[in-house]
């Protein structure tokens, strides 16, 4: 449910948490996004250079994309522990991972990575957008809220809907769904729910590794 606006791209591997011959857990790693807010703030160290950076970010940097629990092994460290165990030996030498839900569940702080400040702008307009519409934000978490003011119907709010479709053009990890939104409700409440929990809740960033020491290594 969580993840149904988009699959793992460029996956670099997965890691699985058991307990007595069950999954108990399962983490995703891959290869980073290229663009992201808090790149400043994470690595001040890395190249300006579009192009430079790339390359850098590709060698340097590998993400946790995804870290999903078995309902029956949830409050018991099974994310902590893979995440954790991942940066005892991780694929690069610097790790990233945004969190939805990092407000709530901070296991990535457990694990012992550390958090970054940062700012979505499209978090801000469409606090903004829900503030003249007289919405709380909070409200269309709610699945019979989201469905009952994006859908077509007596109830529909149309600037509602347009807040939320430009909030999903501006990035583009849902941009590609933004179009289809339009036309298919279903989607639509979908992507209004993760909006709403991203201006609830704010997107966390946390990484580990880097520093001066392991820079002069990569440069070599």
């Amino acid at each position: 449910m969580h993840y149904r606006t988009g699959h793992v791209r460029c996956l670099a591997g997965v890691w699985l948490a058991t307990c007595d011959g069950f999954a108990a857990g399962a983490m995703w790693v891959a290869f980073p996004v290229l663009n992201g807010a808090w790149r400043d703030a994470a690595w001040p160290d890395a190249p300006r250079g579009k192009a430079c950076r790339a390359r850098w970010l590709n060698t340097n940097v590998r993400t946790i994309a995804r870290v999903i629990v078995e309902p029956r092994f949830r409050g018991c460290g099974v994310a902590t522990a893979l995440v954790r165990s991942y940066l005892q030996s991780p694929l690069s030498p610097r790790t990233e991972a945004l969190a939805a839900m990092g407000h709530a569940s901070p296991f990535f702080a457990r694990a012992g990575m550390r958090e970054v400040s940062v700012r979505a702008g499209r978090d801000a307009r469409l606090r903004e957008a829900l503030a003249r519409e007289g919405m709380p934000a909070w409200r269309l978490c709610d699945t019979r809220a989201a469905s009952a003011m994006l859908s077509s119907g007596p109830c529909q709010r149309e600037g509602l809907r347009r807040a939320v479709l430009a909030w999903a053009r501006a990035s583009k990890s849902t941009a590609r769904h933004a179009q289809r939104a339009g036309q298919d409700d279903a989607l639509l409440v979908q992507l209004g729910m993760l909006a709403a929990g991203h201006v609830c809740g704010g997107v966390r960033v946390y990484v580990s590794g880097g520093g001066d020491a392991e820079r002069g290594a990569s440069d070599a």
